[in-house]
C-alpha cells in the first residue's frame, strides 16, 4: 500500500508525518533562536548588576 503524499515537490514526496517533522524542526529552531535571545539579555544585566557592585 503506497503512502498518500501531500505535497510533491520535484519528484520528492511529502507525507504528513515528514510535514509535521519539518513543522517541529522549524519551530524548535526558532524557540532555540528565542531562547539564546532571552539568555544574552539576563546576561547583559547581570554584567551591569555585577559591574555596579563590584568596581
Amino acid at each position: 500500500m503506497k503512502k498518500a503524499a501531500l505535497i510533491n515537490i520535484l519528484g520528492i514526496e511529502i507525507t504528513l508525518g515528514g510535514l509535521l517533522l519539518l513543522i517541529t524542526y522549524l519551530l524548535q529552531t526558532i524557540l532555540i533562536a528565542a531562547s539564546a535571545m532571552h539568555l544574552q539579555e539576563k546576561l547583559n544585566e547581570t554584567q551591569s548588576v555585577i559591574s555596579i557592585l563590584l568596581p
